[in-house]
């Protein structure tokens, strides 16, 4: 369990990732030809459909669902080095692809990239936070 001065925020850390993969993981199972589109995707006549329902509707469910199980658990740490990892890797490669690849053309391709940096950032953020909480109170100990 974590006690820290930024356990406010990474509460709202977790509950955002939780609510936010739920919502968006749904999404692309019910409606994975509109989600494909706007990420650029062309799902043909079906074919891979339930590969993208799986990778896009159901890993991304059970992101939001590991998130708020440590959200509900206290185990913020766990979700905390988990984001930090995902949003980290999700950055990397996106900056990677764009420069092997071109840069995405999809409005919806620049705002998940934003959120991803963000969310980074935030992680980031929070690490260091937690980390100076920690030094600190071994100092004090």
């Amino acid at each position: 369990m974590l006690h820290s001065p930024s356990g406010g925020k990474m509460k709202l850390y977790t509950i955002l990732n939780a609510v936010g993969y739920v919502v968006l993981g749904l999404w692309c199972a019910f409606a994975p030809f509109f989600t494909a589109d706007i990420v650029g995707f062309t799902l043909l006549g079906g074919k891979g459909i339930a590969e993208y329902t799986a990778v896009y509707g159901g890993l991304q469910v059970a992101l939001g669902i590991f998130f708020y199980l440590c959200h509900r658990t206290a185990r913020l740490d766990a979700a905390l080095l988990f984001g930090t990892t995902l949003y980290s890797c999700l950055v990397v490669f996106r900056i990677g692809g764009m420069m092997l690849h071109g840069t995405t053309t999809s409005d919806w391709g620049w705002a998940l990239f934003g959120l991803e940096v963000t969310f980074a950032a935030w992680s980031w953020s929070l690490i260091r936070s937690l980390n100076r909480t920690l030094s600190n109170d071994a100092r004090a100990s």
